[in-house]
């Protein structure tokens, strides 16, 4: 209780700084070094590997060729959903990776290891403007992304534009 508590700060922090974003270059890569530096201690936490793993147990990413993980940070989760789902034969998927922040799409270009059928796509742009054209992808994620945004409404909103019909 005592650990929990001592941890509120810094995701308040954390919000506080994420509504002076608006797109601030600076900012993101502020926040990239940041997340660069921290999520080996996210890795290391036992609830929130099982938090990933239980999001990725339910992610059906099978049947789709364009994917798109907003808020990639260093790409770990991208990683797991790769070797989860995509990892045999199939079709050639294109899987978007897409973040504010250029350190962490570096990040991202530097350790990913895509299977041999996926082709990756580093992006950066926020979640609130997205660019790409409406109902362009078969699936889109964000995990722990919303929260970071100056306003999550206009992420879903964007998110859900770019998503074709009957997509996940």
């Amino acid at each position: 209780l005592v650990r929990a508590s001592s941890r509120a700060p810094k995701r308040t922090r954390i919000k506080q700084m994420s509504d002076k974003n608006n797109g601030d270059v600076g900012y993101a890569e502020s926040y990239g070094r940041q997340w660069v530096d921290q999520s080996r201690y996210w890795a290391s936490l036992r609830y929130h590997v099982r938090y990933q793993k239980q999001f990725i147990d339910r992610l059906a990413v099978e049947n789709s060729t364009k994917i798109l993980e907003c808020g990639s940070g260093t790409g770990e989760i991208a990683q797991l959903v790769m070797d989860r789902y995509l990892s045999e034969d199939g079709p050639e998927v294109d899987f978007y990776l897409a973040d504010i922040s250029a350190t962490l799409l570096k990040t991202v270009r530097e350790n990913l290891a895509p299977p041999s059928r996926v082709r990756p796509h580093l992006v950066q742009a926020t979640a609130e403007k997205l660019p790409f054209s409406d109902d362009y992808f078969d699936c889109i994620y964000a995990l722990s992304m919303l929260w970071y945004s100056p306003d999550p409404k206009r992420s879903i909103l964007d998110m859900l534009r770019i998503l074709r019909p009957g997509g996940i």
